[in-house]
């Protein structure tokens, strides 16, 4: 059993990401810097640029009055290049003087748009949010937003212990998570 597990965790690797690497620290899987491969630093930077414009773009027509515009212009100015917001929500109200719940709600907002996943705050809100927006509420969403720890350590016999999934149907939402984009500002991946 634990070889098919092995053998089944490795599969999920063909997307050219390293699940492992990217769950070692789920907690803190943030980059706050930019990081380019040499020779492909004005590509990247072009593509971020772009991202970035695109997402204004859609931000455009969401008609915000002027105060919303400042919360989204604060809120996409701290993005990093992954696409996670990297400020506290709080830290913008107090910046401002607006109310949380305005703050959260253009986020939200944000957040609808594309690509999905954009403006989470970590690893598990960001599979979350692509996996809500692909109606996948089943037990891919069940893994991530009531295991994700236990996912990330692949505790793969415990969460099939507790939620009742056959093997089957547990490897089928895996296969579905496995095919998320981790990085939404990232152009690769499935989501």
């Amino acid at each position: 059993e634990e070889q098919d597990t092995q053998e089944n965790s490795e599969e999920l690797d063909e997307d050219g990401l390293n699940w492992d690497e990217l769950f070692e620290n789920s907690d803190e899987f943030r980059t706050t810097n930019i990081s380019f491969k040499k020779n492909d630093e004005s590509d990247a930077l072009d593509f971020l640029s772009t991202s970035v414009d695109e997402l204004w773009s859609q931000i455009s027509e969401l008609n915000l009055d002027a105060n919303q515009l400042i919360i989204a212009e604060q809120i996409v100015g701290n993005l990093d290049d992954s696409g996670y917001l990297t400020i506290d929500p709080i830290l913008i109200c107090d910046k401002y003087g607006y109310q949380e719940i305005e703050v959260l709600n253009i986020i939200k907002k944000i957040q609808n748009l594309e690509p999905p996943g954009i403006a989470a705050q970590s690893l598990k809100e960001c599979l979350l949010l692509q996996l809500k927006r692909k109606k996948e509420k089943s037990s891919a969403y069940l893994i991530v937003d009531k295991f994700f720890e236990d996912f990330v350590k692949h505790r793969f016999e415990f969460i099939i212990d507790k939620t009742g999934l056959s093997k089957e149907e547990f490897y089928n939402s895996i296969n579905i998570i496995s095919r998320l984009n981790p990085k939404p500002l990232d152009n690769k991946g499935d989501a």
